[in-house]
C-alpha cells in the first residue's frame, strides 16, 4: 500500500492534473448558431380593451367572495325587516355610510349587527356607545355569519393589487455564424455506464475489479445518471427510482465521493493494477506480471496510463510526465509495485476524464 509519506505530495499532483485540459472549471459554454437567422415578435394586444380586474371582475376572487358571503348573512336575517340594507355592491353599503372599509369600530352595520362584543365596555367606540345586538330573535346570527360579516368589512380595500403583465422581451435576430456564449452552463459528464466502461478497461474484468464497479458505480444510477430501462437485466435496484435517473449527469460532491472511493478500492487491488500495467507495458491479456522484475514507470508509461482513462485527448504534456514520474518514483522507493499503484489512483482520482 501506499506510504503515508507520499500522499503528501498527492495536494501537489492534484494541482498538476488539473491543468490537464481545464475542462472541470470551466464555467460557460459556447454553441454556434446553425440556422440563417431567427427573430421573435413582440405579442401585442391589438383589441383595445383593457385587462380585467381580477378583484372586481373574476367572480372567484377573494374579495367578490367575502362579499357574497355576507351579503347572504343580510338577505336572510335582514332584509325581511329592513329592506333599506338591500344593496347590492360593496360601493353602495360604502357610500351609504353603513359600511367603512377595512375598519369595524366606524361601520354602523357591524356594530348594529354585532353589538354584543362591545357591551360591557367601559371605552365608547368613537364617543358612541356600543349599540344593542341584531338581528332579534328567530334570525339571531351563527358564529359562522358573524365571522362573514366581519371579514367582509375588515378585508374590505386590502386586496392586494395584481402585479402587471410582463412584457417578454424580443429575441434578438441571431446573424448566421454567430457565437452565442452562455455563463451558467455545467459541463456534463459520462453516465455512470460510462465511468464504469472507463475503469473497466483500464483494471480489468476480474471478479473482485467488477464487484466494486457494479456496487459504486453501477447501482448508484441516482448519482452518476444514466436511466435504467428493461435492458438492464444485470442491474440490482430499486427500478422505478432509477428509470428517472439524470440522462446528462452533472458533477456532485456525493457523486466525487463515489467516485474516489471507487478509485482508492481498484488501485488498492493487485490483481486491478497488475492488469492495468500489463496495458501499458504490452503484455499480452491473461499473462502474469513478474512483480520481482517490474521496474517503475517511465514517463513514456505515464503518458500511455494517461491515455487509457483520456482515450479522445491529446497527449500528456512532458511537464507533467515528469511531475508524475518524480512522485511514482518516491511512492515507489521501497516496491516498485506501489510506484504503478500511485500512478493509476492519481489518474484515477483526477475529475476531468469523466468528460465523455
Amino acid at each position: 500500500m501506499m506510504n503515508l509519506t507520499f500522499l503528501s505530495q498527492f495536494l501537489i499532483l492534484l494541482l498538476v492534473s488539473s491543468s490537464l485540459t481545464g475542462c472541470m472549471e470551466s464555467t460557460s459554454t459556447t454553441t454556434r448558431s446553425k440556422s440563417k437567422s431567427s427573430s421573435i415578435s413582440e405579442n401585442q394586444n391589438t383589441s383595445g380593451n383593457p385587462e380585467p380586474s381580477p378583484a372586481t371582475n373574476n367572480p372567484n376572487s377573494p374579495a367578490i367572495l367575502r362579499f357574497n358571503a355576507a351579503k347572504a348573512v343580510i338577505e336572510s336575517k335582514c332584509l325581511s325587516c329592513h329592506s333599506v340594507f338591500d344593496k347590492s355592491s360593496e360601493a353602495a353599503w360604502t357610500t351609504s355610510g353603513l359600511v367603512v372599509a377595512g375598519n369595524l369600530q366606524e361601520s354602523l352595520l357591524y356594530r348594529r349587527l354585532i353589538g354584543n362584543e362591545y357591551s360591557g365596555s367601559a371605552s365608547a367606540v368613537n364617543g358612541q356607545i356600543p349599540l344593542a345586538n341584531m338581528p332579534t330573535a328567530p334570525f339571531t346570527l351563527t358564529s359562522d355569519e358573524r365571522m362573514a360579516l366581519r371579514n367582509w368589512i375588515q378585508l374590505m380595500g386590502n386586496e392586494p393589487t395584481p402585479a402587471p403583465t410582463a412584457t417578454p422581451t424580443p429575441m434578438p435576430s441571431i446573424a448566421p455564424g454567430t457565437e452565442i456564449t452562455t455563463s451558467d452552463s455545467k459541463i456534463r459528464l459520462g453516465d455512470r455506464k460510462y465511468i464504469a466502461s472507463t475503469l473497466t478497461s483500464v483494471f480489468g474484468t476480474s471478479n473482485e475489479v467488477q464487484t466494486v464497479i457494479n456496487n459504486l458505480i453501477l447501482k448508484q444510477a441516482g448519482t452518476f445518471g444514466g436511466p435504467r430501462d428493461l435492458y438492464d437485466t444485470n442491474d440490482i435496484g430499486n427500478f422505478e427510482s432509477d428509470s428517472q435517473a439524470a440522462v446528462l449527469p452533472v458533477s456532485t460532491t456525493t457523486r466525487e465521493a463515489f467516485r474516489i472511493r471507487t478509485c482508492a478500492s481498484l488501485s488498492s487491488k493487485d490483481t486491478a493494477v497488475k492488469n492495468a500495467i500489463a496495458q501499458v507495458k504490452g503484455i499480452a491479456s491473461g499473462a502474469a506480471v513478474n512483480t520481482s522484475a517490474l521496474q517503475l514507470p517511465t514517463t513514456s508509461d505515464a503518458a500511455i496510463a494517461y491515455s487509457m482513462f483520456y482515450s479522445a485527448r491529446p497527449s500528456l504534456p512532458d511537464n507533467v510526465s515528469s511531475s508524475i514520474k518524480s512522485l511514482t518514483d518516491k511512492a515507489g522507493s521501497t516496491d516498485k509495485l506501489e510506484g504503478w499503484r500511485f500512478l493509476f489512483y492519481v489518474l484515477c482520482i483526477a475529475p476531468d476524464w469523466q468528460i465523455p
